[in-house]
């Protein structure tokens, strides 16, 4: 992927995942239908993620879960919102800590909220809007053996909590 990271599969291990980045790659030897080389992939990142992701939708605006990775994540908020209102507020609670997230923007019926915790990337219809985070919002990782609860708090709204489990 243009020298990016991108998942690695190892032979005999097809459910999980490596991230990846090609760091170096020699020249090919042989002939146009048979040839070797060598190709060095460097893991920056030392987990390894299960290949399919878990996706869980709120059912009476609550989701509860027990992670069962080995290495704790941040998971991906997804929101639909289904009537207008002006704020998006999810509590969070794993037994560990209690936090909460929570949105104040001009929400209309259909709009997608993303928020992608790893990396603090938050858009409302593919479109950048970190300054509707409200600011003791908090977010927060699954971590190992917890069972994890999420409520909808405030607003008119489903949402889904996405994640790939992560292992040492």
């Amino acid at each position: 992927d243009n020298f990016n990271l991108s998942k690695l599969s190892l032979p005999n291990h097809n459910d999980r995942y490596y991230l990846a980045k090609v760091t170096n790659i020699s020249d090919i030897d042989g002939t146009i239908r048979k040839g070797s080389g060598t190709i060095t992939f460097t893991c920056f990142d030392y987990r390894e993620y299960d290949e399919s992701k878990t996706i869980l939708i709120s059912n009476n605006g609550k989701i509860t879960l027990k992670y069962n990775g080995s290495e704790e994540i941040y998971p991906t908020i997804k929101v639909n919102i289904i009537n207008n209102c002006s704020k998006i507020k999810i509590n969070f609670n794993n037994g560990l800590s209690t936090s909460f997230l929570e949105f104040n923007d001009d929400f209309r019926s259909g709009d997608i909220l993303i928020l992608e915790q790893s990396t603090n990337k938050l858009t409302v219809n593919n479109i950048n809007k970190s300054e509707i985070w409200h600011l003791n919002s908090k977010r927060h990782k699954l971590m190992p053996g917890t069972t994890n609860s999420y409520s909808l708090a405030s607003g008119s709204a489903t949402f889904s909590i996405e994640f790939n489990a992560a292992y040492l």
